[in-house]
C-alpha cells in the first residue's frame, strides 16, 4: 500500500506538530491488513454482496438498518461479546511473516447465545411438578379452606411458585430436546395438569358456594318446578330441602342463571344427585379448554410447552375442579 503524506487543515508544512501527526498517521495506516478487516465485516453482517459495492451504503444496509429491531439489538450485543474476546484470539488472526493469512475464524451467534445463556438444571422441572402436586394434597388435608386463611393463602402462593419455575425450566430446555422429547414433555405435562385436577376434586367446594345453587336448580328441575318462579325458600319447595339447602346462598332469590345453564343443571344431576357430578362436570370443561389451547398453541408456531401456562396453572385447577 502506498502512504502519501498527511497534512492535518490548517497546519503548515514546516510545522514540528503536523510532522509528528503526519508520521504517526503514516504509521498506523502502514500496517493495517485490509483484506482481513474486509473478510471481518463481511462475515459479521453476513454480506452477499461485495464489500466495496457502495449500494450497501446507499441503501444503509452496511451498519444493520435494513434489518429488524429484533436482528439490530442481536448485532449489537454480538459485538459487544465480539469485543470482549481475549486477547490470543485476536493474536491468532494476525498473520506470521511469509505465510498467505488465513481467514479468521469468527464466533458463531448461536455459540456466543448459547456460552452466554446457560441452561438451567434438568431436575428443576420435575421438583416443580413434586412441589405443585405437594401443594394440592396440602390443600386437600387442610378441608375447608376458609378454616385457615393465612394456611390456605400460603399453599396457594406456595403453588403458584413451583408453578412458575416449572414453566422456566420447560422454557429454557425445549430448544435443546429433539422433537421425540417434545412430544413426550408434553404428554408429560397434559398428565400433570390430569393429576391436579383429580386431586382438586377431593377438595370440598369451600371457596364459592355458587355449586350448591347449580345443584339445587336441577334438583328443583327435575321435581317438575321451575327456577325462575319459585326461589329455595319457597314453602312449596319445602319437601325438596336436605342438608345441602343450608349451604345455598340467597335462598330468596330465584335463580338468575340463563336457559341453558337450566338444562345443563337438570341434565348433571339427572346422571347423579351428588356435588361431585357437578364438579366433574366442571373439570370435563376445564379439560376439553386445555386440549383448545393446546391446538391454538399449534396452529400459531408457538413453542408447545407453553401449554403449561394454562394446564398446569394451580388456581384453575382449584377453580374448576372444586369450586
Amino acid at each position: 500500500m502506498q502512504v502519501h503524506d498527511v497534512v492535518p487543515p490548517g497546519t503548515e508544512r514546516g510545522d514540528g506538530a503536523g510532522d509528528t501527526l503526519a508520521s504517526l498517521v503514516g504509521g498506523v495506516v502502514q500496517h493495517l491488513d485490509l483484506e482481513q478487516l474486509t473478510w471481518i465485516v463481511q462475515k459479521r453482517y453476513r454480506l452477499e454482496q461485495p464489500f466495496d459495492n457502495m449500494r450497501l451504503i446507499e441503501y444503509r444496509q452496511l451498519d444493520g438498518y435494513g434489518r429488524p429491531i429484533g436482528e439490530r439489538l442481536r448485532a449489537q450485543w454480538l459485538h459487544s461479546a465480539m469485543a470482549q474476546a481475549q486477547p490470543n484470539e485476536v493474536q491468532a488472526m494476525q498473520p506470521e511473516q511469509g505465510k498467505q493469512p488465513q481467514q479468521p475464524e469468527v464466533p458463531d451467534d448461536q455459540g456466543i447465545l448459547e456460552n452466554h445463556r446457560q441452561p438451567l438444571p434438568g431436575w428443576l422441572a420435575p421438583i416443580a411438578a413434586a412441589g405443585l402436586i405437594g401443594s394440592a394434597v396440602a390443600l386437600v388435608a387442610l378441608g375447608d379452606a376458609r378454616s385457615s386463611a393465612r394456611l390456605t393463602i400460603f399453599l396457594i402462593l406456595a403453588a403458584v411458585c413451583f408453578h412458575a419455575l416449572l414453566c422456566l425450566g420447560l422454557a429454557r430446555r425445549w430448544n435443546r430436546w429433539a422433537p421425540r422429547q417434545r412430544r413426550r414433555v408434553v404428554g408429560a405435562i397434559l398428565a400433570l395438569s390430569v393429576v391436579l385436577r383429580c386431586i382438586m376434586l377431593l377438595l370440598p367446594p369451600s371457596l364459592s358456594d355458587d355449586i350448591y345453587r347449580y345443584r339445587w336448580d336441577g334438583k328443583v328441575q327435575a321435581a317438575g318446578h321451575n327456577p325462575y318462579l319459585e326461589p329455595p325458600a319457597a314453602a312449596s319447595l319445602e319437601p325438596l330441602r336436605d342438608p345441602q339447602w343450608n349451604l345455598i346462598n340467597y335462598r330468596r332469590i330465584r335463580s338468575i342463571y340463563p336457559p341453558l345453564a337450566q338444562v345443563l343443571f337438570l341434565s348433571t344431576y339427572s346422571m347423579h344427585h351428588s356435588v361431585m357430578a357437578f364438579q366433574v362436570l366442571a373439570l370435563i370443561g376445564d379439560l376439553l379448554t386445555i386440549v383448545l389451547v393446546l391446538a391454538l398453541i399449534r396452529a400459531w408456531g408457538l413453542p408447545q410447552w407453553t401449554v403449561a401456562l394454562y394446564a398446569c396453572h394451580p388456581l384453575p385447577a382449584i377453580e374448576f375442579a372444586s369450586s
